[in-house]
């Protein structure tokens, strides 16, 4: 009986959102792996470069530009060493990735992983608050907070 060994398929494109100045370290490429052989998920190829931003790759020494079709080991997804940089917020960016087994296959239908940087909000009130007698009781307004968010409407605040 002759065995074919297939290609890993992965049916997950990974979305996240980074905050601007930030950077994003990641190994979550295994998330919808699938290998009709039960070979287990051994790393990726960089399959389209970064639209946007720096993705950078750590050789032991140095961080440096991840080339096409670059093979990264999941030893090295794990250790943190692929990175992306953005270059500004309230940007988009992708790459593309191909999943590999450890058999050395590469699924045939690349996945693209995307970047949405966020800007941070930023505070438009005053920073002043108001005084408040000892003793004055619960329930008294120290300060009212306000912001503007260009990515949308500001969700929560925390203290």
């Amino acid at each position: 009986m002759i065995v074919f060994n297939k290609a890993p398929t992965n049916s997950i494109n990974p979305t996240v959102l980074l905050a601007s100045n930030h950077i994003l370290t990641t190994s979550s490429f295994s998330a919808g792996y699938a290998d009709a052989n039960n070979d287990p998920f051994s790393g990726i190829k960089i399959t389209s470069l970064e639209s946007s931003g720096s993705l950078e790759f750590y050789n032991g020494t140095t961080w440096t530009a991840v080339t096409l079709n670059q093979v990264i080991m999941k030893t090295s997804l794990d250790a943190g060493y692929l990175r992306f940089i953005p270059n500004e917020a309230g940007t988009t960016a992708t790459f593309g990735f191909a999943v590999r087994d450890s058999s050395g296959l590469f699924d045939t239908t690349p996945n693209t992983y995307t970047i949405d940087v966020n800007d941070a909000p930023v505070v438009t009130s005053a920073a002043t608050a108001t005084a408040i007698n000892e003793n004055s009781g619960a329930g008294q307004v120290v300060y009212t907070a306000t912001a503007t968010d260009v990515d949308g409407s500001l969700h929560c605040y925390s203290n």
